[in-house]
């Protein structure tokens, strides 16, 4: 979910609540089977968590257009 920059995913069920995972995104993506959060800043630049929403982020690379979180 994106609100003013700001990327949200739920954990659980339909009914949890919002987790605010990080600002000044223009792209989110989440692996739901290795529970992966991708966040693409408006920057360029790329940071990924792994362990679901709680996590903590790993900054990967600047200079990004796009980007696709895959399970090999």
């Amino acid at each position: 979910m994106f609100e003013s920059g700001l990327a949200s995913v739920k954990h659980g069920n339909l009914y949890a609540g919002w987790l605010d995972q990080a600002g000044d995104a223009a792209k989110i993506e989440v692996d739901a089977p290795t529970g992966r959060v991708g966040v693409l800043r408006t920057n360029g630049s790329l940071t990924v968590k792994d362990g679901g929403p709680h996590g903590a982020w790993t900054e990967q690379t600047n200079g990004v257009s796009d980007f696709q979180l895959t399970n090999y």
